[in-house]
C-alpha cells in the first residue's frame, strides 16, 4: 500500500506551518512577506499554484537574529527551525521550518538522518544595489552563493552539474558550512543598496528588486488565511515571472516533491 500523502494534505501541512510562522511574527513585530510561487499563488490563485508544494517568504536580515530566537523558543514541539548550522538545514542563507511529524523523501539525502520533514523556506532579504552583472558586488555574493550549494550538496543530474559538484568539493574541501555565508554577511553587505535581494534564489539578478516594491507588508487572501505579501504585487511578480497572469505549459509545470510520508 502506497504511504505517499496527496498534494493536498501536503497543502494542509505546510500551510499550518506558514499560520504558526504568521502568528510568531505578528507576535514579535517581525515584519515578513510572501515571496516567488507563494506570492504568485496568492494573487492569481487566492492560495496555491495548484501543482506547486512549496511555501517561501521573506523577511530582512536585521531581524534574523531575533527571528530565530523566536523560532526556537515559539514553535509548538511539533515544529522545528533549521538554519545554516544544521547539518539539515538550508544550505543557502535562509531558514527553514520543518514539521516533524513527516519526511520528504528527496533523491539528494544520501543518510536516513539527513532527510527532513515537509517545511516552509524563509529567505533572508539583503540589502543591495541595481548592479545586475557578476563583477559586482552582488555578482561576486551570488557567485559565493554557488560555491556554497555545490560544496554542501549532491548533485544527481544533469551529468554537468555533478561534475561541477565534485570539483567545487574537491577545491573547497576545507570549507565549513557556514563560512561563504558568514562572510559575506560580515564583509560586502556594509555598504546596503536601494533594493532587496534574497541571494539563494534560482533567478540569479531577477530578484533584485526596489525597496519600495516591496514596501509595507500587506495582507492577501491564501486559501483560508491571510498572509503577509509585498505592497506592490503588480511590480514584484512581472519582475520575477514576466506576464505572471500566463499559466505555464503542462511540461513546465514543476512539482518539487519527490514523496512525503508520516514518520
Amino acid at each position: 500500500m502506497d504511504e505517499s500523502l496527496k498534494l493536498d494534505e501536503i497543502h494542509h501541512l505546510i500551510l499550518n506551518i506558514a499560520k504558526v510562522f504568521h502568528n510568531i511574527c505578528v507576535e514579535e513585530r517581525i515584519p515578513y512577506y510572501m515571496l516567488y510561487g507563494t506570492m504568485l499563488g496568492a494573487v492569481r490563485h487566492k492560495g496555491f499554484i495548484p501543482w506547486d508544494d512549496d511555501m517561501d517568504f521573506g523577511v530582512e536580515h536585521k531581524y534574523y537574529n531575533k527571528l530565530v530566537c523566536a523560532l526556537k523558543t515559539k514553535l509548538p514541539q511539533r515544529y522545528k527551525c533549521l538554519t545554516r548550522y544544521d547539518r539539515r538545514g538550508a544550505i543557502g542563507g535562509f531558514l527553514k521550518i520543518e514539521d516533524t511529524h513527516t519526511v520528504y523523501h528527496t533523491k539528494n539525502r544520501k543518510r536516513e538522518e539527513d532527510y527532513i520533514g515537509v517545511f516552509i523556506d524563509i529567505f533572508l532579504l539583503y540589502p543591495s544595489n541595481e548592479d545586475k552583472n557578476w563583477l559586482s558586488r552582488s555578482g561576486l555574493i551570488k557567485l559565493c552563493q554557488l560555491v556554497q550549494v555545490y560544496r554542501f550538496s549532491s548533485k544527481n543530474s544533469p551529468f554537468w552539474a555533478v561534475l561541477l559538484n565534485c570539483a567545487v568539493k574537491v577545491f573547497f574541501f576545507w570549507l565549513e558550512r557556514p563560512s561563504l555565508i558568514n562572510f559575506y554577511e560580515t564583509h560586502l553587505l556594509k555598504h546596503g543598496g536601494d533594493c532587496l535581494t534574497t541571494y539563494a534564489s534560482i533567478y540569479n539578478f531577477k530578484d533584485i528588486i526596489q525597496r519600495g516594491i516591496y514596501g509595507e507588508p500587506v495582507l492577501y487572501r491564501f486559501e483560508d488565511t491571510l498572509l503577509y505579501g509585498v505592497n506592490n504585487a503588480l511590480g514584484y511578480l512581472p519582475k520575477i515571472y514576466g506576464n505572471y497572469m500566463a499559466l505555464p505549459p503542462v511540461e513546465k509545470r514543476r512539482v518539487h516533491t519527490f514523496k512525503v510520508t508520516y514518520k
